[in-house]
């Protein structure tokens, strides 16, 4: 019962522009905040049990300015474990064997100063799927033609001088894609500029966000953005409340843990979310934006209507995923909160060591709004978050429309930019190619092949199926003109022709072939 009347709390303050998680003012029963009355005897529940996932014995407190903290500190018996000065708010870890952060918000409701507090909920995840392909370099991408990026490059915009924070689990500094475009980061887990990815999330965001054009797989849509990368996740430990704040004040005031004040970011990445409100996160998103910083984040990929934050929050932008075709990724979150849609399916990018992989998520789709608003911002300089935000929702593919699958639509870069393309450039399809073995093994995958595709006899874009172990024998080719001409053939590693198959290619669909491996005449 309390579990779901806190949830249904905080769902209903949230969207009221209120708080959904304790809240003090004064020393009376109830808290106001924006004119609304706040029960905390019900928000609040009897025991830690009921939390969500926690920090045990930890709580995060926003003072009033001017409160002594050694009232705070004495009433709960704790000591102060973190601060963000720039939001005036501590992390307290409280002493004793009990240790109840429960009991601890009940007492902070007779101190006067404290303007709210709540448990270091923890339990993010971040938005990503399974590995589509194994790691392999000849990948083909989709994603910065679908949205239009391409056209900007052509007119000199590439998100020079601007700065994307990927808040994340760090990023391969020294991968090849990447590291022209690399800024000392920041680590809030340890307090150092170690931004080692331990898990490789963040890595292939940054590259979807702003790889280099001269490095050797890739591009990213803002190819010449700079990329801060902030760590909010150790090794062996999960994100906090507390660490997804931090890393949004590292990104908007980088000085303060001794960075370089020319490392601000002009836009946050947020490829992460959780199901719980957090008033420390949201204190953090008001600071970034009122601070001139663009906040873009996952809407989640639980394939259904669900409130997911930060994406939830007021003036953040909030993300889904599409697929090559524009259509919803089947995984994509939808909601009334949802923004723009960007490609989240099968993208190709970088991973740690040098590598690269396909991953599905709106983690992948976020950095593409991400790189979008570092185009913006390059050629619009005093542009606001809110204005930037609007401009991407009222050119999207919807037109100014609104649905809570997509949003305002898939996001369209050229448009936003007012660069005039003609309508062919999105008359495209793509292609799915199964190589299986022939001689009475058909439909088992065969991985150690080349699928070339021909458009009227000259090649215009190939990729390889893979020589790695697991990969499936699929080869994928994107934004693919409409139209007939199209033959796809598949050679063996020294380029022997095995088989090949006319095709044609429909606008906005995936057409899928399957090639057996040998059935040549040749």
């Amino acid at each position: 019962m309390w579990r779901h009347l806190v949830m249904l709390l905080a769902i209903t303050f949230t969207f009221a522009g209120c708080l959904g998680l304790p809240f003090f003012q004064g020393t009376s029963g109830t808290g106001v905040q924006d004119g609304l009355p706040i029960d905390k005897e019900l928000i609040i529940p009897k025991t830690d049990a009921e939390l969500s996932s926690h920090v045990p014995g930890e709580l995060l407190v926003r003072l009033n300015k001017g409160v002594s903290e050694a009232s705070v500190l004495e009433a709960v018996d704790g000591t102060i474990t973190g601060r963000l000065d720039s939001i005036n708010m501590v992390r307290i870890s409280l002493a004793g064997e009990e240790r109840s952060v429960t009991d601890a918000l009940r007492t902070l409701q007779r101190v006067a100063g404290a303007r709210w507090a709540h448990a270091n909920q923890t339990g993010y995840a971040l938005f990503e799927e399974n590995v589509t392909d194994e790691a392999y370099v000849n990948g083909q991408q989709y994603g910065p033609q679908k949205i239009g990026a391409e056209v900007a490059w052509d007119e000199g915009i590439t998100g020079e001088g601007v700065v994307i924070a990927i808040v994340d689990s760090g990023v391969d500094v020294d991968h090849p894609d990447l590291v022209e475009r690399m800024l000392v980061g920041y680590n809030v887990v340890d307090d150092s500029t170690d931004v080692t990815d331990f898990q490789g999330h963040g890595t292939h965001v940054a590259g979807i966000a702003a790889a280099s054009r001269d490095g050797e797989g890739m591009v990213g849509v803002a190819p010449e953005a700079s990329i801060l990368p902030i760590n909010i996740i150790g090794p062996y430990t999960g994100i906090s409340d507390f660490a997804i704040a931090y890393g949004i004040l590292v990104a908007v005031y980088p000085e303060f843990v001794g960075l370089p004040e020319s490392s601000k970011a002009d836009v946050i990445n947020l490829s992460l979310g959780g199901p719980f409100y957090s008033q420390a996160v949201q204190d953090a998103v008001n600071e970034a934006i009122q601070q001139n910083v663009v906040v873009v984040a996952a809407m989640g990929n639980d394939s259904k209507q669900v409130i997911q934050f930060p994406a939830a929050f007021e003036g953040v932008i909030a993300v889904g995923a599409t697929d090559p075709n524009d259509a919803r990724a089947s995984f994509s979150t939808t909601g009334p909160h949802i923004s723009v849609s960007a490609p989240g399916e099968r993208i190709f990018s970088t991973r740690p060591f040098n590598e690269y992989a396909r991953l599905d998520g709106t983690s992948m789709a976020t950095p593409h709004v991400a790189g979008a608003v570092a185009l913006i911002r390059d050629k619009y300089e005093g542009m606001s978050p809110s204005e930037v935000k609007y401009l991407l929702e009222q050119t999207a593919s919807h037109k100014g429309a609104f649905d809570k699958e997509l949003g305002y639509g898939r996001i369209d870069v050229a448009a936003a930019l007012g660069i005039t393309i003609g309508e062919d450039y999105w008359n495209t399809g793509s292609i799915k190619v199964t190589v299986t073995a022939a001689d009475g093994e058909g439909g088992v995958p065969v991985p150690m092949a080349d699928v070339i595709l021909l458009h009227d006899d000259h090649p215009p874009q190939s990729v390889r199926t893979g020589t790695l172990e697991g990969v499936e024998g699929v080869a994928w080719f994107y934004d693919v003109p409409e139209g007939t001409g199209y033959t796809v053939r598949v050679t063996d590693l020294d380029g022997a022709v095995q088989s090949e198959e006319e095709i044609v290619v429909v606008a906005n669909q995936s057409t899928e072939v399957e090639i057996a491996f040998g059935s040549s005449d040749e």
